[in-house]
């Protein structure tokens, strides 16, 4: 869209250089309600995926989604939106009640926060401390969850699942050596 704007600012008598500019950008012209309908769909689509980025895949963001599509009624616009609507209804039997995360950038985030709260030591590694990569990505307002999340698995277990899972640190292997 941006050189059709160009374009039809090009009036009257021209330099050289622009004649030239226009004239090797004449040709969109010919394609303009092409170039619009282009232009329409991707900002339709970046506004639906800044909505299920961050607020997940839920009924209520694929409503919010479908209610960018609504002003899509006829032509090539009309069978994008049909072709979004069919996707949405294929994945809303998968939407439970939980929110689906569709971006790696939760991911990432989860991550990084882990290897900060690792990095104040160097020689500790992978702990049992892994185990906070998830409460990283949950909701602490949700007390039922919360609770029951707490009261799943007691100290021991978790002791057992980092021995088996986990093995011994460079720490621990340093304090055994030099102990």
């Amino acid at each position: 869209m941006i050189a059709i704007k160009i374009l039809d600012q090009m009036t009257g008598e021209l330099s050289k250089e622009n004649q030239q500019i226009k004239d090797e950008l004449s040709w969109l012209a010919l394609k303009r309600d092409l170039i619009s309908e282009i232009d329409t769909i991707m900002k339709a689509n970046n506004s639906i995926m800044k909505i299920l980025k961050h607020n997940g895949l839920t009924h209520n963001t694929i409503q919010k989604s479908l209610l960018e599509l609504e002003k899509f009624s006829s032509g090539r616009l009309s069978i994008y939106a049909q072709k979004v609507k069919e996707y949405f209804d294929m994945i809303l039997n998968r939407v439970k009640e939980q929110t689906m995360v569709i971006t790696s950038d939760i991911i990432e985030s989860a991550f990084g926060k882990y290897k900060n709260y690792l990095s104040s030591n160097k020689m500790i590694g992978i702990t049992d401390l892994a185990l906070c990569i998830p409460a990283f990505t949950f909701d602490l307002g949700d007390k039922d969850q919360l609770k029951q999340a707490l009261e799943f698995a007691s100290v021991k277990e978790v002791r057992k699942w980092s021995q088996d899972n986990i093995g011994k640190t460079l720490l621990k292997k340093r304090k055994e050596t030099f102990t």
